[in-house]
């Protein structure tokens, strides 16, 4: 997934990773884009921290956001145990943001290639995108999809796919790693 992700980007490129965790594809996708910009999204303090340091620490420069996108505004409670997939237990309270309204702000510029990987909001997160998506610049989508979380959004595999059809992409499955699987949404 990480290859196929690096092989398709182009030196302008700008770059989104939503649900960063600790900034696997942030740092590496920094380093491939000295010329392009790399926007993280990761809610969880500790985890955008945590991807800040690994920035510092190879020298590489990202735009960190402490919020998570959605297809809503405001606040909401993110099961620790859940999301992260840590023994412990509890939850933390994040910030929602709607992806297009921040790209319409010019708070992000808009992304050419976007990477998702959100614990079962996937389809929140695509529909809050919905414009930003459809833009014929934005050429690349790769998501994680993770069936057993999705209900807890409402949300099936077949919606994910469907949206992201919506909004111009041709989809693929990449890469099975049990439950969860990767697929890429291209543009022709």
């Amino acid at each position: 997934m990480i290859a196929d992700l690096l092989s398709r980007l182009e030196p302008a490129d700008v770059f989104y990773d939503i649900g960063g965790y600790i900034g696997s594809y942030t740092c590496l996708a920094a380093a491939a884009l000295p010329e392009g910009q790399v926007i993280t999204f990761e809610p969880r303090e500790p985890k955008a921290a945590r991807i800040e340091a690994n920035l510092a620490r190879n020298n590489l420069a990202a735009d960190v956001r402490h919020e998570a996108l959605s297809n809503e505004s405001g606040e909401a409670s993110l099961s620790v145990n859940e999301v992260a997939q840590l023994s412990t237990t509890g939850t933390e309270q994040v910030s929602l943001r709607i992806g297009d309204k921040l790209v319409e702000r010019g708070d992000v510029p808009p992304p050419t290639v976007v990477k998702i990987d959100v614990e079962g909001a996937e389809l929140d997160t695509i529909t809050g995108l919905e414009e930003t998506l459809s833009r014929p610049d934005c050429r690349l989508v790769y998501c994680e999809v993770h069936p057993t979380f999705l209900s807890d959004y409402d949300a099936s595999e077949d919606d994910v796919r469907v949206a992201l059809r919506k909004y111009g992409f041709s989809v693929k499955t990449l890469h099975n790693r049990g439950a969860e699987y990767f697929i890429r949404g291209e543009k022709q």
